[in-house]
């Protein structure tokens, strides 16, 4: 499989506007890796909202769960950081600053 790239664009609830983000998924081994980058800064709701909408129009359809099967990294302007999630309600479990 190649690399999936795209820019997606979402309603941010708390500026009230459009904004977009660029998504890459690569496979490492037997991992998929999910970078997500923005030049805003991205609330753990945007992220969710984010990685929801990809999970039902994506990894769905690849038959991937991004609970555990995906490493997922955030870069935006807080610095990159990954992002662990947690089955049941879809949340983050914990977010991991990257050097």
């Amino acid at each position: 499989m190649d690399n999936f790239v795209t820019d997606y664009v979402y309603f941010n609830d708390e500026t009230q506007d459009f904004e977009n983000v660029h998504i890459k998924l690569e496979l490492d081994k037997d991992d998929f890796i999910v970078n997500i980058s923005s030049e805003y800064d991205l609330s753990d709701t945007c992220i969710l909202e984010i990685l929801k909408q990809l999970n039902n129009n994506f990894t769905k359809r690849l038959r991937i769960s991004l609970v555990e099967e995906c490493k997922i990294f955030i870069n935006d302007k807080n610095g990159i950081r990954e992002i662990i999630l947690e089955y049941g309600d879809f949340f983050i479990k914990k977010t991991i600053k990257q050097n």
